[in-house]
């Protein structure tokens, strides 16, 4: 088998690896994209207040993120306290601010931030990497 013959058939191997590491990305994506849709069509609505910002240490990088926790009170009329789970540096909310929350009923502590990169970072980031491939 000379060279020529060989670099081919490797560089088709690995072409065909990147296409579909690059399809199963986007399939990630679309997963997480169906899941938020779900979870925001049975949802409901809540207004809340940054209670603080969690330090969220980035020790790879060498920077200090912030995760905003934020407290609502539900139907239930309880109050709620959930920490974020996207930490930002600079941190995309202030303590005290009034922001959006959504929530199952069944599940309030499970709430997230009604913001768009709060809700579709994940989805945004593997289709993001993944149409590339």
């Amino acid at each position: 088998m000379n060279i020529d013959a060989l670099l081919k058939k490797v560089l088709r191997v690995i072409s065909r690896a990147w296409l579909v590491s690059g399809l199963c990305a986007i399939a990630v994506s679309f997963g997480f994209t169906i899941w938020t849709s779900i979870f925001l069509a049975r949802s409901v609505a809540a207004t809340g207040s940054i209670v603080s910002l969690l330090p969220n240490p980035d020790v790879e990088n060498g920077v200090m993120n912030y995760a905003p926790v934020f407290a609502f009170t539900a139907a239930d009329g309880k109050t709620y306290t959930v920490i974020s789970g996207l930490s930002t540096n600079p941190p995309g909310f202030v303590v005290g601010q009034t922001v959006r929350v959504m929530y199952q009923k069944s599940h309030p502590e499970s709430a997230k931030l009604a913001s768009f990169w709060q809700l579709w970072f994940v989805s945004i980031v593997v289709a993001g990497l993944g149409v590339p491939f």
